[in-house]
């Protein structure tokens, strides 16, 4: 092999990336549009009904409550799944169902529907607990899963409700 050789190797290995570099046109400035978040939460939920649908005459503080909300039910739905299929334990899902509640809690203004929505959030406590509660005497959920469900439906006990009731 020549001296030359291993040079002109070595000459076309650089030269051919620079070249390629050179060849590249500038790319267009990216469009930093924010995405259309209520389409995404469609997307995300599938064929379930958006909780709150945001409305064309919603001010721009119910418009991103209402989006928080949605959020939050697709992190609970999606946690929901994960603790079906055994891939986390309950807390991952006790946690997303409390800022679902906050955010809810958050948006909403008129007694009656903050009761409900306590109520509601009461139910799916007291189901989540009798859920855990099959799942560990069948072998299926460790003792820290009906424990931690235990001490959330308690957490959101009748309590809470009662006094939601006395204020209206």
């Amino acid at each position: 092999m020549s001296p030359l050789r291993p040079v002109a190797l070595l000459i076309l290995v650089v030269a051919l990336p620079i070249q390629a570099v050179a060849q590249v046109e500038p790319v267009a400035a990216q469009d930093n549009a924010a995405p259309d978040l209520d389409q995404q939460i469609k997307e995300w939920l599938g064929d379930d009904e958006t909780p709150y649908p945001v409305e064309s005459m919603d001010d721009d503080e119910t418009r991103l409550l209402k989006q928080r909300v949605n959020i939050m039910y697709v992190e609970m739905k999606t946690h929901r799944r994960m603790l079906h299929h055994g891939v986390h334990p309950v807390r991952f899902l006790i946690d997303s169902r409390k800022r679902l509640m906050t955010a809810e809690l958050d948006l909403l203004v008129e007694p009656d529907e903050i009761i409900t929505a306590r109520e509601r959030h009461l139910q799916l406590a007291r189901e989540l607990e009798t859920q855990m509660r099959a799942g560990f005497e069948e072998g299926l959920r460790p003792p820290s899963d009906l424990t931690e469900a235990i001490d959330f439906s308690a957490g959101h006990g009748t309590a809470a409700v009662t006094r939601q009731k006395g204020r209206s």
